[in-house]
């Protein structure tokens, strides 16, 4: 399921908008676009006649861009080096110690939903095992985010994800 599909945004970049009724002229020339900075207006062919519009995406409305997850980490047989230690204390807001500790031990916390994708990506990056409950990689759900340039999508994180901007190093 492409989520994207649904979205004012998605629907002006493949063409999907008819064209409605202008106020101002009264013909059926008003078209969606998308001005230089990515959000969608509405716009007439003939009279140049503008409507501004406050929207809600798919995206910004999914309720799971709200919800905690739940990141355990497996007991892990061998520590990783102090620098990854030291590095995973402050993602996952302790001191070296208490990571320390709780590698060996394992243990499972709540984190966001973009803090857990920064997790993920650190915790593959560096083999540390871990699994995630009713994990959902929206990439996957909102398949156009990558190209969809709309300012206020929810999904705007996962282009720095992407790039590796947003993995802990």
């Amino acid at each position: 399921m492409n989520g994207c599909e649904e979205c004012i945004v998605y629907q002006i970049r493949h063409n999907m908008c008819e064209n409605e009724e202008c106020p101002g002229c009264g013909k059926e020339t008003l078209i969606w676009k998308q001005s230089e900075f990515g959000t969608p207006h509405m716009e007439c062919s003939e009279c140049a006649y503008t409507i501004g519009v406050d929207l809600n995406t798919p995206c910004e409305l999914d309720p799971v861009f709200n919800k905690k997850l739940l990141i355990g980490i497996e007991p892990q047989a061998e520590l990783p080096s102090k620098d990854i230690i030291v590095t995973m204390a402050k993602e996952f807001e302790m001191n070296s110690l208490q990571i320390r500790n709780k590698l060996m031990e394992g243990f499972s916390t709540e984190v966001s939903l973009k803090k857990t994708e920064t997790l993920i990506s650190f915790l593959q990056d560096n083999k540390i095992a871990y699994k995630v409950e009713d994990y959902e990689d929206l990439r996957e759900k909102y398949t156009f985010y990558s190209e969809c340039g709309y300012p206020y999508s929810q999904m705007r994180f996962y282009l720095s994800i992407d790039r590796g901007q947003g993995k802990a190093k």
